[in-house]
């Protein structure tokens, strides 16, 4: 096996550790009556940044995965691409990872690793922006917008009804990471790779 096959396994445990975060935030939320709409506020506003974290651990370790491995043979990039994959991130294991935000980055960002980290494994898989959850998308890109750069105290508010559109958000996306998986995974079956050794992705 590729050495740098192995980077998967780990950047997906950041994953489940995140979102057993965010099992435990739900937990509490449901936990707590109606009425302690104080509590309530704080347990939503950590859900919320639990599931940012999510969406920023799997976004970076695709594309981390994809820089490692960019130079599989089946891996064909364009020269764009090749300059945007380089440059998504500072990837000096020393150095501490910095990007900045903006709702259009975001997105574009999660569209971008998904197809990165397809393309290294063969794999035709795109993130289907199409579906009815990509507006759930949209508006958690929103909701931390606000939370990030808040100007008053009631920015920092996160309701029920953005509640509902974090959990639909983050389910959808962990069913598409899942499915990308299976895909790289079909997509892996069908190479050759020289050595020894089969290439392989590991979940």
């Amino acid at each position: 096996m590729n050495d740098n096959a192995k980077l998967a396994e780990p950047f997906w445990a950041v994953v489940e550790e995140l979102s057993r975060d965010a099992a435990l935030c739900m937990g509490m939320l449901e936990a707590l009556p109606e009425e302690d709409e104080k509590e309530r506020v704080f347990w939503r506003r950590m859900y919320a940044r639990t599931v940012f974290e999510v969406f920023d651990g799997a976004v970076y370790g695709m594309i981390f995965h994809a820089f490692a491995t960019r130079n599989r043979p089946n891996a064909e990039f364009t020269a764009e691409e090749m300059i945007r994959l380089e440059a998504a991130f500072d990837f000096d294991m020393d150095a501490e990872a910095a990007a900045t935000f903006s709702i259009e980055q975001m997105l574009e960002d999660m569209r971008f690793a998904f197809m990165v980290f397809a393309r290294v494994h063969s794999s035709p898989y795109r993130l289907p922006m199409h579906e009815p959850e990509w507006y759930s998308i949209k508006e958690i890109a929103r909701i931390r917008h606000k939370l990030r750069f808040p100007r008053e105290a009631r920015q920092l508010q996160v309701t029920e009804r953005n509640l509902d559109e974090l959990v639909a958000g983050y389910h959808w996306f962990v069913t598409k990471c899942l499915d990308l998986f299976k895909s790289c995974v079909e997509g892996l079956e069908k190479l050759e790779f020289p050595g020894p050794e089969e290439d392989e992705i590991v979940m």
